[in-house]
């Protein structure tokens, strides 16, 4: 018996030797993509959401030297697909440029934030795919790290929200970009700068209302100071 009020499937099962431990580490590693404060919904991938549980599992089992096998069990699901009329397309491009990466690291990463970092790149594989080390290089030149890795969160809990309700595979990478260049602008700004692509209108604007955060302009630093 469940007192879940929505229904749901079962899609994987693991052993574990301390399940309430288990529970605890898996919800702290989820939280960033909560659905709802009080329920332990996440707006991730099945696959995903069942990586962090293996994990978790796993590192107990280890710990309390217990040889459980875990197979991870998937159930196919069909995607919902809402169409979109095309709209007509414009010459506007936006252009970023002459930034160049520094070369120095501002802070270091802790084994939380490493974890969460792992969980980016699961989920922006297909989009932005760099490997683990380039992550975390990536974060560690950040002033705030911890702050950055929210915003990406936040930006992961979009996409993967969007991907659920809506099909735009075909336009896979506008929507990643168009959703990064949301993190730090309006979405009036983003749907102007978009709207010479290919993407349907209606589609794209469906897309950056499940941004939920508001946009943190880009800070560079020069050699003069922040501009």
């Amino acid at each position: 018996m469940t007192g879940v009020p929505l229904p749901f499937d079962v899609v994987m099962a693991c052993q574990v030797g301390n399940y309430q431990e288990a529970e605890k580490n898996v919800h702290a590693r989820l939280k960033p993509y909560r659905v709802n404060r009080r329920r332990e919904f996440f707006e991730l991938p099945i696959e995903i959401c069942s990586k962090v549980v293996l994990d978790e599992c796993n590192k107990i089992n280890e710990h309390l030297g217990l040889n459980y096998t875990n197979p991870v069990i998937l159930e196919q699901k069909e995607d919902t697909v809402i169409e979109i009329e095309e709209y007509h397309r414009s010459g506007f491009i936006l252009s970023i440029k002459d930034l160049l990466e520094q070369d120095s690291y501002n802070s270091t990463l802790t084994a939380d934030q490493k974890n969460r970092i792992e969980i980016l790149m699961l989920v922006f594989f297909d989009v932005f795919p760099n490997d683990i080390s380039r992550w975390y290089d990536g974060f560690m030149k950040d002033h705030n790290s911890e702050k950055e890795i929210q915003i990406w969160e936040a930006l992961a809990k979009a996409f993967c929200k969007a991907k659920r309700y809506y099909e735009f595979n075909e336009y896979k990478q506008v929507v990643f970009d168009s959703l990064l260049l949301r993190t730090i602008n309006r979405k009036t700004f983003v749907m102007k700068a978009m709207d010479s692509l290919n993407v349907p209108r209606d589609l794209l604007s469906r897309i950056l209302d499940c941004y939920e955060l508001k946009p943190t302009p880009l800070v560079v630093v020069t050699s003069r100071g922040k501009c």
